[in-house]
This record gives C-alpha cells, sequence and structure tokens, in this order.
C-alpha cells in the first residue's frame, strides 16, 4: 500500500492556490492549505509530519526569501518555491537558494490559470510533479 506524501501547500493568489489544491489532490495528502504568512509559519509549525512544502511566493506580502528562511527553521521538510522571478541562475531564484528553498520551479508570469490545462500548462505541472516527488 503506497501512502502518499504529506504536504502543506502556501499561496497566496487565490485562484492559483485553488489551482494548486485541486491538481495535487489524491496525489498528496494535504496537511493544511495557507493565503498568509502567519497561517503559513502556522501551518508548517504544527504539521509535525511534513514531508514536503510548497510555497508559491508570487504576490508575497514579505520578502519570499525571508518567509522561506523561517519556514526552513521550523523542521526537515524540503521546501519547494513556485515563482515566476525565479529563472534558472536569476538573483530571486538564489536568494530562494540561499533562504532554504531546496528546488525551484519557474512559472510564467501573466495568465496562468488560462495556459494550466494547456500546451504551455502540461510541463509546468509535470515539472511541478517531479520536484514535489523527490
Amino acid at each position: 500500500m503506497s501512502v502518499n506524501p504529506r504536504l502543506v501547500l502556501i499561496g497566496f493568489e487565490p485562484v492559483l492556490h485553488a489551482l494548486l489544491l485541486d491538481r495535487l489532490q489524491g496525489e498528496f495528502e494535504l496537511l493544511a492549505s495557507a493565503t498568509s504568512v502567519d497561517a503559513a509559519l502556522a501551518a508548517a509549525r504544527g504539521a509535525a509530519a511534513t514531508d514536503r512544502i510548497l510555497i508559491d511566493t508570487d504576490s508575497l506580502p514579505q520578502d519570499p526569501a525571508t518567509v522561506i528562511a523561517k519556514l526552513a527553521l521550523l523542521g526537515p521538510a524540503p521546501i519547494l518555491a513556485l515563482s515566476s522571478a525565479a529563472a534558472p541562475g536569476s538573483a530571486t531564484a538564489s536568494a530562494l537558494l540561499r533562504a532554504g528553498a531546496t528546488a525551484l520551479v519557474a512559472k510564467p508570469a501573466g495568465p496562468l490559470p488560462l495556459i494550466w490545462e494547456g500546451e504551455d500548462g502540461a510541463p509546468l505541472v509535470q515539472t511541478l510533479r517531479e520536484a514535489l516527488t523527490r
């Protein structure tokens, strides 16, 4: 019997957060879902058995690297950052990795919900799934 990895999902853009919840349902045991920094920290702190933390760093009301550093201090769960600003080799990507993100998935800026199901969205979803199951 296979046990799904336990996930804390943190997102600040309501439409994308709902899409992530929908896409990851059934593949992960969702321990908590947070849409504010305080709720995110409380969720990560309270979910001691967390296998993964997924945080969408876009629309954060605070510096994403600072939030990731706070999450990293709460436990050993790998932190996957989803970001439109964290292209490989960018200053943002470097800052997030230095802060404690263990993996980054770059997403396109703009109308992501419109492309989530289409040709452009499929590789993003696949990359996200692969990064979360490592």
